[in-house]
């Protein structure tokens, strides 16, 4: 969990690695314009913090990025033949559901909740102001945009953490 994120695209369920780096000064111009290559294919636009969007390399569908160092070699290899529509290495193919969409957003909503964030280093602000509520509200917000049947995501992602406090 503290090297993948998720990505809904076409109704499956990917774990997918995004790939940021932080422009050092001692860095060389070469090795700046590949990772803000790999940033702009990827569609990330901030640096050391987990991001929850609705767009990105994939195109529509929910994702977050877990952030992680890259050397110059391995940026060559991502800017490489081995790369996906993003311009990052997928690491690993894992389909959670790929025809029930309500069993997908259950899974989704129960693989969250269990996310541990009491041993993730805070210099990397990963999951700053990111709860388990915030989450939940992004996956039926998903829900949302694909079925046009919940009106209230708040609530029903309210419902979701009573739920998961029952359990």
């Amino acid at each position: 969990m503290l090297d993948y994120g998720f990505c809904i695209k076409n109704n499956e369920w990917e774990t997918v690695q995004f790939t940021q780096r932080l422009h050092r000064p001692d860095e060389p111009d070469e090795l700046f314009k590949k990772i803000k290559n790999v940033l702009n294919r990827a569609g990330l636009n901030g640096l050391r913090s987990l991001k929850l969007g609705q767009e990105g390399g994939f195109g529509k569908g929910l994702m977050f990025y877990r952030i992680v160092n890259l050397t110059l070699e391995e940026i060559d290899s991502i800017l490489g033949e081995d790369v996906n529509e993003c311009g990052t290495r997928k690491i690993e193919h894992t389909v959670i559901n790929k025809s029930n969409e309500i069993k997908a957003l259950h899974a989704y909503i129960s693989l969250l909740s269990t996310f541990d964030v009491s041993n993730l280093n805070d210099d990397l602000g990963l999951l700053e102001n990111v709860d388990v509520c915030g989450r939940l509200r992004t996956a039926v917000m998903y829900r949302v945009e694909r079925m046009k049947i919940v009106k209230n995501a708040f609530e029903m992602c309210e419902e979701g953490v009573r739920r998961i406090s029952l359990m």
